[in-house]
């Protein structure tokens, strides 16, 4: 390999087309490796350099297995691999491997002579020795992507790996990173105690701390990052606290480095992302704190909810055509309402809650239950209440904290707009 010369790796060992990483010898007589700044085809950090002063001309891999640089009059400058084997008894090969490694390898030719190896390619040397803690810097993910961490195989292959609650986004090909299987935490609410650690013993990320504190146990490291929306993890070390935002970077285990990484996830009410028309904690919460209430109200109020919330069910799915008739309660006087009953009731749906048009409709309806028949300004709140807990466009549900005030009166219960007009939006277009 001439001066001026590059070896690029292939992007998987199943993939041949170009990689991340480069083995350069320059024009100057340097070499290096490099990654690259993928998609691009530029070389970014150099993360393994020869260590030779003077300027190389050659690049050469000899039949013993040694690979070494040469000066032009055919001194020796820097041995990479010396590492020497038959030549008569075993294959040798020296490649730069997707993952970065630039390894020399060798294989029996014959079982036979094979000894103590196996009859496949093993790795006599890799430069650099660590994959992990070298390609490492303050901007990109490191070498397995973010939210992942590094670590190296005993046949020193770097190992790419997801902390518990995270899993890879594409399994066949590891560093594209991993991603959380739950709901990120809200900032608009306290959800500290739905969130606990999963607690990783040597590990480590140097880069992008947004917040560190010194003189500090390690409770009080876990409790701030618990109760900061924003905090993905932490390291803890010597009373030393150092808070990770989301998407987590550069992250590596290695037994001789002394702190520990604690990465946040959900432990209660865990969600998976995956999926279409996913209501999130608080929305269940919501869900069940005004079904609580409504089932100690009137039988109307119970009835016209649950009517409202198949109908919010079927219009997602796409089967809103047909409600056929069921009783619900059948030993009570309770009147069961279909769909389009409630539509000729109102006309269509034609006015907003609270224009006069609904408080007619909801006479109409309340006609044989006494005990809504006495109270209708709490029927007609805990309905407009409903009808915002079931809006389909979910920017547009109350959190349960504002729920509880409307119910207790200290907020008021403005119109809702039609909770399927979102949908049928862009169902229509």
């Amino acid at each position: 390999m001439n001066e001026g010369s590059e070896l690029i790796a292939r992007y998987l060992d199943t993939n041949y087309s170009t990689g991340r990483y480069q083995l350069a010898l320059t024009t100057d007589g340097f070499l290096g490796l490099y990654t690259i700044n993928y998609p691009l085809s530029i070389t970014d950090l150099e993360y393994w350099k020869a260590d030779s002063t003077n300027g190389s001309y050659q690049l050469i891999f000899n039949q013993s297995g040694y690979l070494y640089l040469e000066a032009k009059n055919g001194i020796i400058l820097y041995t990479i691999f010396s590492d020497a084997i038959s030549p008569k008894d075993f294959y040798q090969r020296a490649t730069l491997d997707s993952d970065g490694g630039f390894r020399y390898y060798c294989h029996p030719k014959s079982s036979l002579n094979a000894g103590k190896w196996d009859m496949a390619w093993s790795t006599l040397s890799v430069v650099p020795d660590n994959i992990c803690t070298s390609i490492k810097g303050e901007s990109g993910s490191g070498a397995c992507g973010y939210n992942s961490y590094c670590s190296m195989d005993y046949d020193k292959k770097l190992s790419c790996g997801c902390p518990n609650g995270y899993s890879f986004i594409d399994p066949n090909d590891v560093r594209k990173g991993c991603k959380p299987n739950f709901l990120q935490q809200r900032c608009d609410e306290d959800e500290s105690d739905a969130f606990d650690y999963d607690v990783m013993v040597n590990t480590y990320f140097p880069f992008f701390d947004y917040e560190y504190f010194t003189s500090v146990s390690e409770d009080w490291c876990r409790k701030i990052c618990l109760s900061d929306c924003f905090c993905a993890a932490i390291i803890y070390n010597d009373e030393e606290c150092y808070k990770k935002m989301f998407p987590l970077s550069n992250m590596m285990m290695d037994d001789s480095w002394p702190a520990k990484t604690l990465v946040k996830k959900r432990t209660i009410n865990s969600t998976s992302l995956s999926g279409s028309n996913k209501i999130d904690r608080s929305d269940r919460s919501t869900l069940i704190l005004v079904i609580s209430v409504l089932l100690g109200s009137s039988g109307f109020v119970n009835i016209l909810f649950l009517v409202l919330i198949i109908i919010y069910f079927f219009r997602i799915s796409g089967r809103t055509k047909l409600f056929p008739q069921k009783n619900i309660m059948d030993a009570s006087l309770l009147q069961n309402f279909s769909y389009i009953q409630l539509e000729e009731a109102t006309d269509g749906f034609k006015e907003e809650l609270g224009r006069g048009a609904f408080d007619g409709s909801l006479d109409l309806l309340v006609e044989k239950d006494d005990q809504a028949k006495d109270d209708m300004k709490r029927v007609k709140k805990f309905v407009m209440i409903a009808m915002w807990c079931i809006q389909e466009d979910p920017s547009l549900r109350p959190t349960m904290k504002k729920v509880t005030q409307m119910m207790e009166g200290s907020v008021e219960v403005a119109p809702p707009p039609d909770p399927f007009s979102f949908i049928s939006s862009i169902e229509d277009s």
